[in-house]
């Protein structure tokens, strides 16, 4: 275990980057003819329909049967695309933590697809369901304390309605709510570099790693978001600039100073139906280039908090047999 530095474990994504450019490189590449593929297969299934909303948007009402064919057609597109972003995930983020937990295991520039990756996908869909249930329980919580919000102030108050103090308990337990949010959330980031170092699927183990490392963690994690933010807005003002001289098509930039997300909309660099034109695969490279970079720069700290944070284990973790099963660990959370 080394000393555990927050602005040392910010920066470890700009020192992947600097040590191991061809691999970010192949990582854009593999990662742009996915999406090509993907975005084909898109194209082909939804492409149509596309085109018929279009054709009705000047209307009030959609015929049935053509709003039909519309959610099928959606539905058919997100039961196909799901997996492969959840495993085309599992591949670059293992990708990226191999150079900084298991830089002896090379592979294709850090891109396997094995046991590792299942793992991170199981890990993945048990957080998923866990958002899932989090998100019910907090509106279920929301809803009970509004109504005994509302009930204790009736009593307190019979006959008036809700005035500024009822509102400020709800905002403030609101707020109180998002901040232990927050700290579930820094005290179980590690599961994933957890998950790949150990070799097992660690949902809540990462709680007993980050023991009294709270502030710390939050303060990298801050940092590395500013960069993956400042990176992730350049990369957005790169590729539509480039993509609209080349297209022509400067709708994107006519509006994105007032609303840059109704910019994207409008752009028809953003339309499926123009997906392969010449302007809107140089905005895909560039994007890509910088959405890379961007996570990279915000996932990276992850793994490098990890390394310093965790005890070296005899197997499956820093320092060990990279592929040996590690024993299981007492009162580490759920250990699938």
């Amino acid at each position: 275990m080394q000393r555990f530095s927050p602005s040392e474990a910010a920066f470890e994504g700009f020192r992947v980057i600097r040590n191991h450019p061809g691999a970010v490189l192949a990582w854009v590449g593999a990662y742009l003819l996915i999406m090509l593929v993907v975005g084909g297969l898109a194209l082909a299934l939804f492409g149509p329909q596309i085109a018929t909303m279009q054709a009705y948007s000047g209307q009030t009402a959609m015929p049935p049967d053509v709003a039909l064919r519309f959610i099928g057609s959606m539905g058919l597109v997100f039961l196909i695309a799901v997996p492969i972003v959840l495993f085309m995930a599992a591949v670059f983020i293992n990708a990226l933590f191999r150079p900084i937990l298991r830089p002896e295991d090379r592979g294709l520039f850090y891109l396997k697809l094995g046991g590792d990756e299942g793992r991170l996908v199981l890990l993945m869909l048990c957080w998923m369901g866990l958002g899932i249930a989090a998100e019910i329980a907090f509106v279920i919580l929301l809803i009970v304390i509004g109504l005994g919000t509302g009930a204790a102030m009736a009593g307190l108050h019979p006959g008036a309605t809700t005035d500024g103090r009822s509102v400020l308990i709800v905002v403030g337990l609101m707020l109180a709510l998002f901040c232990v949010g927050i700290w579930l959330f820094v005290r179980l980031s590690l599961a994933a570099p957890m998950t790949f170092a150990e070799k097992r699927v660690s949902v809540f183990g990462s709680w007993r790693v980050t023991r009294g490392k709270f502030w710390s963690l939050f303060g990298c994690y801050i940092l590395a978001c500013i960069f993956a933010l400042m990176i992730g807005v350049l990369g957005w003002v790169v590729s539509v600039c480039a993509g609209a001289v080349i297209s022509g098509d400067w709708t994107a930039l006519s509006t994105a100073g007032a609303n840059p997300q109704m910019a994207m909309m409008k752009s028809n660099l953003g339309l499926l139906t123009h997906l392969f034109t010449a302007g809107a695969i140089v905005q895909l490279v560039l994007s890509s280039l910088m959405g890379a970079i961007s996570r990279i720069v915000m996932y990276a700290p992850l793994a490098a908090a990890y390394r310093d944070l965790a005890p070296a284990t005899p197997a499956g973790s820093i320092g060990g047999d990279p592929f040996a099963e590690a024993p299981p660990i007492r009162n580490s959370g759920l250990v699938l």
